[in-house]
Formats: C-alpha cells, sequence, structure tokens
C-alpha cells in the first residue's frame, strides 16, 4: 500500500514552513477582524481591487502568493508585518524558530512531511478556523 506521505528535501521544506507560517498569520489577523465585525471577504477584496474568490483563495492557502499579494493583504487588514532572517545555530533555543531550520531535518536532507502539517500557524497549539469558510475551503452563508 502506497504511502499518502511525501518526501521533502530541506530547500522545500523552508518553502513550505514560511508559506505556511504567512498563510496562517493572515488568516489569523483576518479573523480578529473578522469576528469584531470590522471586515469581511468582500469588504477586503472591495479595498484591494479584487474578486472575492480571490481573497477566500489566499485565506484557505489555494494559491502561490508574491510579495507583493502578501504585503496587500497585510495593508487590506491594516497589520504590519514583519520578517526575520536568523543563523538557526544561535537560535536553537525557539522551537518555533525550528520550523524554518533545514539543518534539524536528517541527514540525508529530506524530511517525511504530511500534507496536513504543511501549514502551522504562529500558535502551533490552537487551529484557527477560518470564519465564513468550512474545512473544504467553501464559504458557508
Amino acid at each position: 500500500m502506497k504511502s499518502f506521505r511525501t518526501k521533502v528535501n530541506g530547500r522545500r521544506a523552508v518553502y513550505l514552513a514560511l508559506s505556511g507560517q504567512i498563510e496562517g498569520q493572515l488568516r489569523e489577523a483576518y479573523g480578529r477582524k473578522y469576528s469584531k465585525g470590522l471586515i469581511t471577504q468582500s469588504g477586503l477584496a472591495n479595498k484591494l481591487g479584487v474578486n472575492r474568490s480571490a481573497i477566500n483563495r489566499r485565506l484557505v492557502g489555494k494559491t502561490n502568493m508574491t510579495i507583493e499579494t502578501i504585503a496587500d493583504m497585510v495593508w487590506g487588514l491594516d497589520q504590519a508585518i514583519k520578517v526575520t532572517i536568523y543563523d538557526p545555530a544561535t537560535e536553537r533555543g525557539d522551537n518555533k524558530q525550528a520550523l524554518l531550520d533545514p539543518t534539524l531535518l536528517s541527514n540525508s536532507n529530506t524530511a517525511t512531511v504530511a500534507p496536513t502539517t504543511v501549514a502551522p500557524t504562529a500558535n502551533t497549539n490552537s487551529v484557527v478556523a477560518l470564519p465564513g469558510i468550512n474545512a473544504f475551503g467553501f464559504t458557508t452563508p
């Protein structure tokens, strides 16, 4: 029986961890604003001049976002962004930073990553439910 897990090299693991962190943080920022009644997908789409479906795809991780798209989403949510590039040898005590550390992978420079564990959120101890979107990425009434 073939396993659903795939082998991911260190280079790809860094990309997947970074994109997962960004997507998770965008979902959390949107969720905070949405729960306060400050924004909807339609409102964010209008502010950015895109279709609501584009916002939905970005929030559920169905599209690869460019740096410009990420910056637009952050701006549209009235948030700020901070990126830190660091030497993992000096950050060993920080488990959250280890998510982007390719040197923590096995000696073969590959890791087994299940598709459902590739996109960690900023707070890996909780699951963030995106208001108005079900587990399959479809908009709910």
